[in-house]
């Protein structure tokens, strides 16, 4: 979801032309609203009101797998190297060679240094990325923030499946990294402007921490599979039914799926993409578009929108519905919506398919 104006809009893989991922893309959000995001076809963009952008450029077509910077300056980890942009990601340059799958995990842009997880190796670089001092953990990491301390995440060491994730914190890029928070799912970690930390556990809660060492449940009722911090406010992709918010302000419901009314056409697409949950497509899509653009109150019979008179309709690609559910046919358009007014703070994306929290592993 892309905050802006007064309003979210939400944008799916199908829109963007990204890949299949249960894993959102990295991203940057630039000065004027708009996104970056990489994915493994390629370098994507959006506008500030989220609709799709060409890029040219070195890194179109090469896989992205991690972004970080603000302003005009931004760097990325692509196949071979880590490659800086002066220009807001219009045009890349390579700073950086690696060999064939050092893969790094995560890239973050922080008091003029950037560092990056690759496996046990913290690395550091003060010259913009064109050498950087290497540092060994003990265990596997994925950098998350970098504030007077570094944050991390780390598999548990009982596992199970995909649930056990455990928050990790150092001083310095050489450790010693030790333990501080264990979650059932990683949902999310975020610093606001006191320097508060908040964590997300998708099993179920919002931790808050004001010294870095204790963590508070302060919002077990939540699910979040994504935080933000916007000065002193916190926002929270929720991941629930329709019918509940989908995003929240701290613990304030901001957004609901369900509450979605509204297709807002981008210029020269022809995709357009549905929320994710089945009874969203079900309750809201089945009804006709209004002249206006917006929703009529009554569903229309299964049999299809395109029999309720819509013209010049194109089919809907739904990256996150279920693959049993048909699709449908709507009026063109790129992006969702929200009647709910909120204010601007962040760009949110939810850009791939949620895991669910019943029946994992």
């Amino acid at each position: 979801m892309v905050g802006n104006a007064g309003r979210f809009a939400y944008a799916c893989d199908a829109l963007l032309g990204l890949p299949l991922s249960d894993t959102p893309p990295a991203m940057v959000r630039r000065a004027d609203g708009s996104l970056l995001l990489g994915s493994a076809s390629g370098l994507r963009a959006t506008t500030a009101e989220g609709c799709p952008r060409p890029l040219a450029g070195e890194l179109a077509n090469v896989p992205v797998y991690a972004l970080a910077g603000t302003g005009s300056t931004i760097f990325a980890f692509a196949g071979d190297g880590v490659y800086r942009s002066t220009d807001a990601g219009e045009s890349w340059q390579l700073r950086s060679p690696f060999a064939s799958g050092a893969m790094i995990s995560a890239l973050i842009h922080a008091d003029g240094k950037l560092y990056a997880s690759r496996g046990t190796s913290v690395l550091v670089s003060s010259d913009d990325g064109a050498s950087f001092e290497v540092s060994s953990a003990e265990r596997a990491l994925t950098l998350l923030a970098v504030d007077t301390r570094l944050w991390a995440a780390v598999r548990s060491a009982t596992a199970v499946g995909n649930r056990g994730t455990e928050i990790w914190r150092a001083a310095t890029a050489a450790g010693p990294w030790r333990s501080v928070l264990a979650l059932n799912y990683f949902g999310g970690l975020t610093i606001d402007a006191e320097g508060t930390v908040w964590v997300g556990d998708e099993g179920g809660g919002l931790f808050r921490s004001l010294d870095g060492e204790t963590f508070t449940n302060v919002a077990p009722e939540l699910y979040p599979s994504c935080l933000q911090a916007d000065g002193a406010r916190i926002y929270s992709c929720n991941e629930d039914l329709p019918s509940q918010p989908a995003l929240f302000d701290t613990s304030a419901p901001v957004v609901k799926l369900a509450d979605v009314e509204q297709l807002v056409a981008c210029e020269g697409v022809t995709t357009i993409c549905a929320a994710a949950w089945v009874e969203w497509q079900r309750d809201v899509l089945l009804r006709p578009i209004l002249p206006n653009g917006t929703f009529a109150d009554a569903a229309v019979p299964d049999a299809g929108v395109a029999d309720a008179g819509v013209s010049d309709a194109s089919s809907i690609v739904d990256a996150e519905v279920d693959a049993s559910v048909q699709p449908r046919t709507r009026e063109d358009g790129c992006h969702l919506g929200s009647r709910d007014g909120a204010p601007w703070a962040l760009a949110l994306a939810l850009l791939a398919t949620r895991r669910r929290k019943l029946g994992r592993a």
